[in-house]
């Protein structure tokens, strides 16, 4: 070979960063923005960045929702006139439950403000969106009865018209959500009178929510009703209290609207905690990504984020592969992961922490074996082994699961001293000696562990009550009682509950097949791992590999989706901590096949181009298919759906075997709204109820009786650990992205 032509390390690095450039004008040219994410998960991540950057780690419940205006809660009607301020009040009363027939009798009471009946006031109770409302009058004694509900969230309202000498009447209105048959109510916002005074015509208007807590900042609108429409008068923010003072100086129909923007900006994915009496909203994710985005945020620069990480990835990959494999290891390894599809796809998505919690665990590591090629020099060794546990805590404040490749180099640690005892005392033991040099080893590494560790642990345990707990341990909010006695009841659950090596064995080869399209190097492992099987060092890497391999090969649910092979490309972002110990011992396996093949070096080329080809031309497809999501998939009938067919009844009498599995339910009918997100269906034949929540999805306009088929992931959180299913711990996940949907038949 011409000395020109010859690859030589400096060679190498400059190719290196060509490559680089490369992959992110690639990346680049699909036009990637948060404003339009591909993956609903993106928006929050996004979100909680800035609420970071605002100071938030927790948001209060009411800011996390803020005030809509449109609902009736948030709008007081009021009438005033010579005799003086005038608004209805209404109390509503469940007198029979019956969960499943449907024969449950509500009680309601219409009064003034004084507390006086109100006879003919009409009671409404609404049991869709769409559906026929029940009525009905209020007696001599302001009592009105709507009877046979179906259980489920209803709304009610009250209403009744007053006369005036001059202009038409106006209709005083107020409004609730009460529960049949079914455990909580919504979380609500509403605004009230707090107080008035008929002599001077103050009006105290008060923002608060369901558990009683003052809003402070909302904006109250104060409009006069008109024949024509509503006249806005004047406007005011609620003070810290909750309160805003207005004075009708003139007789007349008013609304009170108030509103406020809510900090979750539309996002119904955090973890809601009780926190010193209070409620909030909590990143349901480990935090670190979030920190590690919010500069990028701040500066409007936030799709560079992930082209930093790769930087960091690529250099940590070559030195580490340089130390011990050599440079031309190093650079074919470091090819390999920069050009991986996955790794390219997950360089789009940037508000996923996959890439990140990746990048940080191969920093650990290249740290971690950079501080053992140091022993001659103990303060640079203590540094690099502090700088390696920071490193790999950082990890894991990326992603919680990455905690599981911090395992290896202990274990790597522990076969290191047993070794240097072989070859001190000829036995496989450790020595006073390798003990010793193990535990220098060990300090300035667990050190780094336990500096970013601790406030990670302190910040589990101050908003999900265990250093241990994460947002996975926390779900929904549902609310019970009125008045002082109202309480909240948060669902519970787990991430490791997805954990199940048994359910996972039927889909297990799906993701196998994944990994081989995603990352096809990661195949020639067990070539490598046969011809070196001596080194330690090739161990090292095998292990890391398997540390998260294991961990999600065995979590059903992951690429699952035969039917949407968008969904399942996506969800390999889990495998990505397995892809640079891949990467390097497929450069190994090539460098190998180069040096010692003589002539067979044809065949290393020819691997490398195919490998680094069907990267760019995978990550083509899978970004492509991402921005289908916004765009909208091509014309076409979509492939059979691989959703589980069951019934609602096979999930009350099985509900662990169909945890964390697509199931598709028939022969349900619609009950009722919970709030915009989330509704319930019965079951025809059993009148079983289950929850669907919808995330990301849009669904049918639905109304009473609609026969429907529902495709999700159905999950049961066991609330209060006895075993037995009931109606609010069961929920169907419909995401938006995917092939779940709301057939309405």
């Amino acid at each position: 070979m011409h000395p020109r032509l010859k690859l030589t390390e400096k060679k190498g690095l400059i190719l290196l960063l060509v490559l680089f450039i490369f992959c992110s004008a690639f990346v680049l040219s699909f036009h990637h923005s948060f404003k339009t994410p591909t993956v609903p998960d993106e928006k929050a991540y996004y979100m909680w960045a800035k609420l970071y950057n605002q100071g938030y780690l927790a948001v209060p419940l009411e800011d996390w929702f803020g005030m809509d205006p449109q609902p009736p809660s948030s709008r007081v009607t009021v009438n005033a006139n010579s005799t003086g301020i005038h608004f209805i009040l209404m109390v509503t009363e469940v007198l029979d439950i019956d969960s499943f027939r449907g024969e449950n009798d509500l009680r309601v009471s219409v009064t003034w403000e004084d507390g006086s009946p109100i006879s003919g006031a009409q009671v409404t109770v609404r049991l869709g969106l769409n559906s026929q409302p029940l009525t009905d009058t209020t007696d001599s004694s302001g009592h009105a009865e709507i009877l046979n509900i179906q259980p489920g969230i209803r709304s009610v309202d009250a209403s009744v018209f007053v006369p005036q000498p001059i202009g038409p009447p106006v209709s005083l209105r107020t409004s609730d959500l009460i529960s049949i048959g079914w455990q909580g109510v919504p979380y609500r916002t509403y605004l009230t009178v707090d107080s008035y005074s008929s002599v001077s015509g103050e009006i105290t208007i008060r923002a608060r929510d369901s558990f009683n807590t003052s809003m402070k900042d909302v904006e109250v609108a104060l409009g006069f009703l008109t024949p024509t429409g509503q006249v806005a008068i004047e406007s005011k923010p609620t003070d810290d209290s909750g309160k805003a003072i207005f004075t009708l100086n003139q007789d007349g129909n008013f609304v009170f609207v108030g509103s406020k923007d809510a900090l979750g900006e539309g996002n119904f994915l955090p973890s809601v905690v009780r926190l010193d009496g209070r409620y909030y909203s909590v990143n349901r994710w480990p935090p670190g990504y979030q920190i590690f985005l919010a500069p990028f945020v701040e500066v409007g620069m936030e799709e560079l984020a992930t082209l930093f990480q790769m930087a960091i990835a690529a250099l940590s990959c070559y030195v580490l592969a340089r130390r011990l494999f050599g440079w031309r290891a190093a650079f074919l390894g470091t090819t390999l992961l920069m050009t991986c599809a996955l790794c390219l796809i997950m360089i789009f998505e940037v508000g996923m922490a996959d890439y990140a919690s990746m990048t940080f665990a191969l920093l650990g590591i290249a740290l971690f074996f950079e501080a053992l090629g140091r022993e001659s020099k103990r303060t640079h060794q203590f540094l690099f082994f502090l700088a390696s546990g920071l490193a790999f805590a950082w990890a894991v404040w990326l992603r919680h699961s990455t905690g599981t490749v911090i395992l290896v180099p202990l274990i790597y640690l522990v076969i290191l001293a047993v070794k240097e005892g072989k070859e001190e005392k000829d036995r496989y033991l450790p020595t006073k000696a390798s003990i010793k040099r193990g535990l220098i080893r060990l300090a300035p590494f667990i050190i780094g562990l336990v500096i970013l560790g601790i406030p990670l642990a302190i910040y589990n345990s101050t908003y999900f009550g265990s250093p241990f707990a994460t947002g996975y341990n926390f779900g929904s909010l549902s609310i019970e009682g009125e008045g002082e006695n109202v309480t909240g009841e948060i669902t519970e659950g787990a991430f490791f509950e997805n954990f199940n090596p048994g359910a996972s064995i039927s889909t297990a080869h799906l993701r196998l097949y994944y990994l081989l399209i995603l990352v096809p190097f990661a195949y020639i492992m067990p070539f490598v791992l046969w011809w070196r099987r001596r080194e330690l060092a090739v161990w090292f890497l095998v292990w890391a590999f398997l540390a998260t391999f294991l961990l999600y090969i065995f979590v059903p649910w992951v690429s699952s989706w035969t039917d949407n092979l968008t969904r399942s490309l996506e969800d390999m972002r889990y495998f990505m901590p397995c892809i640079p110990p891949a990467a390097m011992l497929a450069g190994v396996f090539l460098k190998d096949l180069w040096e010692k093949w003589g002539w067979k070096r044809i065949v290393a080329i020819v691997v490398m181009l195919v490998m680094v080809v069907a990267g760019f031309a995978v990550a083509s497809v899978g970004i492509g298919l991402q921005l289908d999501r916004i765009d909208g998939p091509p014309q076409g009938q979509p492939p059979p759906s691989s959703h589980d067919l069951v019934s609602v009844q096979q999930l009350y009498d099985d509900p662990l075997v169909y945890n964390s599995t697509l199931v598709e339910v028939r022969d349900c009918a619609f009950d009722s709204w919970i709030d915009q997100t989330e509704f319930t269906v019965r079951e025809v034949s059993s009148q079983l109820v289950v929850r669907v929540t919808l995330e990301g999805y849009q669904a049918p306009s639905l109304g009473s009786g609609d026969e429907l088929t529902v495709k999700g992931m159905f999950r049961w959180f066991d609330a209060n650990k006895d075993g037995v299913p009931q109606p609010h711990e069961m929920t169907i996940t419909v995401k938006g992205g995917t092939n779940d949907e709301v057939i309405k038949h």
